[in-house]
């Protein structure tokens, strides 16, 4: 017989958080509803039964598995909500050890400013068809790592298109663009930008859209 290493983790908390949750001191004190009370009570009165069939060896079968699973997924969908709700309310303030039984973290301290980012993105051209391309502002420090850099919020990005063979642009020659939510987005060009050489700079924006570094140009060809 093989448990669930979830289940039986939920088995351990569910006990001690209804019956905490459930004192008439803390029905006042969390703001916990009639309808609430009765809801959890019943989903973690249900969850026992059938967590008791589903650990027993002598019961334990496909249906006791099919039954607890269900049970579960009924009893942590009330149980996070009130989570939410006793975490949310301004008027409750949990010492450790509440915040240990109910497993609701101590907040991470809100920052209201977040630093321009330093680092400088590199540009990956990752796609290329007719008057289009995908390009990538990767950190070159993390090239591997999926999605934005911490505390970048958004992508600027800096563009110049000059003739073929002309020489690279100077900087006030690029024209910045509309910042990209992600780090991956696409450009696209003008028929009589074809043959052209597209230059592009990137650089990463904080939450209040300032601007960090600016990374090297890439370059190519229109087609």
């Amino acid at each position: 017989m093989k448990l669930s290493f979830k289940i039986m983790l939920y088995n351990f908390f569910i006990r001690p958080f209804v019956a905490f949750v459930l004192k008439p001191v803390n029905i006042a004190r969390f703001g916990i509803t009639t309808d609430q009370a009765t809801t959890l009570q019943g989903v973690h009165d249900d969850f026992i039964i059938k967590f008791d069939a589903y650990a027993n060896p002598s019961t334990h079968d496909p249906d006791t598995i099919a039954e607890v699973n269900i049970s579960y997924l009924d009893c942590v969908k009330i149980s996070e909500s009130i989570k939410k709700q006793i975490s949310s309310n301004t008027t409750v303030t949990l010492i450790p050890e509440e915040r240990r039984l109910l497993d609701i973290p101590v907040p991470a301290p809100r920052r209201n400013h977040v630093k321009v980012p330093d680092i400088e993105p590199a540009v990956v051209c990752v796609s290329k068809s007719y008057l289009s391309m995908g390009f990538i502002a990767l950190n070159p420090e993390a090239p591997f790592k999926k999605g934005k850099p911490k505390d970048v919020a958004s992508v600027g990005i800096k563009m110049a298109v000059v003739a073929a063979g002309a020489p690279a642009p100077n900087p006030k020659d690029y024209v910045i663009q509309n910042p990209e939510k992600n780090i991956e987005f696409e450009m696209i060009f003008t028929a009589d930008q074809l043959g052209k050489t597209v230059y592009i700079i990137c650089y990463y924006l904080n939450n209040r859209g300032e601007a960090g570094k600016d990374g090297m140009p890439f370059s190519a060809t229109i087609i």
